[in-house]
């Protein structure tokens, strides 16, 4: 996969060039008390084996032969001392002063060459390499001498378990990590893996250190919610994913009026047992209280439970909840933003008419950054609807810029702007990038990896594409969008038949929405099978007597068809009714027969996508 994912920036940072840097806490904390507080209690364990890796760190560091020379060194000059000395009348007290420096500086010269190297002549950091994984330990290699890859800082919220009895609690257990999630998140100093990667490990359970290499973690948190009328216990624990070690752990049993109180002492325990410094301005943001209406609070988790369902059904059932919290607390911002997100999220699915839904998402998201101006998922939800809807590109790039600014660990601000503005616009290069910035804070996310395969996909580098996409289904046979990307992948490669199967694999797994029946119908046709083709382009138009159907969807068929005056037309309505997926018109190789077409450049002008 091309750019997909990033390897996190070394832990070391940027070399030093003044030896007086060492004394320094930081270069202590990474290079001394890292290795030797998380190495030495791994030694101890398969002691033989890791005393050879010690070993072959302590020799690659060259710290054997500095050792060496510097006793050489060291005792030459105490003896040309003792001999010189007195020769030249220096009073032998002055011996025992040269051998007390020796004995000294010796500490001090391991130290440095533990730490720094001398390369081309100057003096530099020592490369971090990470040893190799011990056989049959479950060990990982972030856990050896010389291994601090991984950041303490960066901090995983696994899905706390419901021990409410119930699963009609889960959204509330589900909500409340998430809430931590989030409060963890507003602390200038740690850096937090979004929500859709930690949730894989509600259904795959898996141990910590391997946890802590999936998501590039080196802290995890997870817990426990039991939710009882009138009252909530809470239990919470920090665990090293290096070396497996209790960092921190604690029990609340409070009424469910204390859930903000609660929240905000994980968070702050957290930042203590990682050794994190609060400013006043993360005390205040943490400290927040998003609403006093408890009943208002929930209905706000029922919907966001429902929306991260990602599914049509759940979305549509998101809007009335989020409704009702902002019925009984009108100035509840989240809320407010919550819902300019569900109303984005039907009308990128195509779910309905998007002239109904994309004004309501753009009022929700201005009412939210009316309550809260510097609200990161607000002012994505807002550059979004500008982008797909409004085609008020410029004021929409403003915006996705001021909502990255503003919580730029927010990967969904990463990815919208990435996939709905920078690729429909054919920035391609910059798109891959911001993706990329979203995969290092939610590095799980299957659509975020789907996504990576359709950018490849129009950038006609169709067996990167497929390869991609082959490997996202092999760890998930079942995720439909995958199959849907990977078959219009096989299509511009001609490979109709293997196309065909996936897109049928998508169909089997998602029903026959417009989007799946599009894409059957340009294969069939591409293929060759028109009476197929022109079957599936009259399914696609009697449904749009029943439901929302983009006239874009019926006209990709109509392209592949050559009835290119037909195609027009539809696109035609597609512009009356401001249809999202017309912002791929530009970049989708199914539009490329139409290049060239006065009528169709036309329409790109229209759309704020023409030249």
């Amino acid at each position: 996969m091309r750019c997909l994912v990033k390897t996190p920036p070394d832990e070391a940072g940027a070399p030093s060039t003044a030896c007086s840097h060492v004394v320094t806490s930081g270069i202590f904390r990474a290079y001394v008390r890292i290795p030797f507080r998380y190495g030495i209690p791994a030694l101890m364990r398969n002691l033989p084996e890791r005393m050879r890796l010690f070993l072959g760190e302590l020799k690659r560091r060259h710290v054997l032969r500095v050792a060496i020379a510097y006793a050489a060194v060291a005792f030459i000059l105490i003896e040309a001392a003792g001999n010189i000395f007195p020769v030249i009348g220096i009073d032998e007290r002055w011996n025992r002063v040269v051998v007390v420096l020796a004995l000294a500086g010796f500490p001090v010269a391991i130290l440095l060459s533990w730490v720094f190297d001398l390369k081309g002549g100057g003096l530099v950091v020592t490369d971090h390499v990470s040893a190799a994984p011990l056989p049959q330990t479950g060990v990982s290699d972030e856990t050896l001498v010389g291994a601090a890859r991984l950041d303490p800082k960066t901090v995983a919220v696994l899905p706390f378990d419901n021990l409410g009895g119930s699963a009609e609690d889960e959204y509330f257990s589900d909500g409340i990590t998430e809430e931590i999630t989030a409060r963890l998140s507003r602390i200038q100093d740690l850096k937090v893996v979004s929500r859709t990667s930690v949730m894989v490990y509600k259904a795959v359970k898996k141990n910590v250190r391997q946890i802590g290499r999936d998501l590039r973690a080196g802290s995890v948190v997870e817990g426990s919610v039991r939710k009882a009328p009138g009252r909530v216990r809470i239990t919470a624990q920090l665990i090293d994913a290096r070396s497996d070690e209790h960092l921190w752990a604690e029990s609340y049993d409070r009424s469910l009026e204390d859930i903000f109180a609660i929240q905000t002492d994980v968070a702050e325990g957290v930042a203590r047992a990682l050794e994190t410094e609060l400013s006043p301005s993360d005390v205040a943001r943490i400290e927040r209280r998003p609403t006093d209406d408890l009943d208002a609070y929930d209905a706000y988790l029922k919907g966001r439970f429902l929306w991260n369902l990602r599914t049509e059904d759940g979305i549509r059932n998101s809007v009335g909840y989020l409704e009702s919290a902002i019925e009984r607390d009108p100035l509840f911002a989240l809320a407010h933003a919550g819902l300019a997100d569900s109303f984005v999220l039907l009308g990128l699915y195509n779910a309905d008419r998007p002239d109904v839904v994309m004004p309501r998402a753009k009022s929700s998201a201005k009412k939210a950054l009316s309550l809260d101006p510097g609200m990161g998922e607000a002012l994505t939800a807002l550059a979004c609807v500008r982008s797909i809807h409004d085609w008020k590109w410029d004021e929409a790039e403003k915006d996705f810029r001021d909502a990255i600014e503003a919580n730029p660990r927010y990967p969904t601000a990463h990815q919208w702007f990435a996939m709905n503005h920078l690729a429909p616009r054919g920035r391609l290069e910059e798109a891959d990038a911001e993706l990329a910035r979203a995969l290092e804070l939610d590095p799980l996310s299957p659509v975020l990896l789907a996504s990576g395969g359709f950018l490849l996909y129009l950038n006609r580098r169709y067996d990167e594409a497929e390869a991609a996409l082959r490997e996202i289904l092999a760890a998930d046979p079942r995720f439909a969008l995958a199959h849907f990307f990977l078959g219009q992948v096989l299509e511009q490669q001609e490979r109709f038949d293997t196309a065909l199967s996936c897109l049928n694999s998508a169909c089997d797994l998602r029903g026959r929405t417009p989007e799946i029946l599009t894409a059957l119908g340009h294969v069939a046709a591409v293929a060759g099978d028109r009476e197929q083709a022109r079957a599936l382009k009259a399914e696609l138009i009697e449904a749009s007597e029943a439901t929302y159907v983009s006239p874009g969807r019926i006209a990709q068929v109509c392209v592949a068809l050559g009835e290119i005056d037909e195609a027009i037309g539809w696109l035609e309505k597609a512009v009356e009714h401001r249809a999202v997926d017309l912002i791929w018109l530009g970049v989708m190789p199914v539009f490329d027969p139409l290049k060239g077409d006065e009528r169709y450049e036309d329409i790109l002008r229209r759309i704020g996508l023409g030249h």
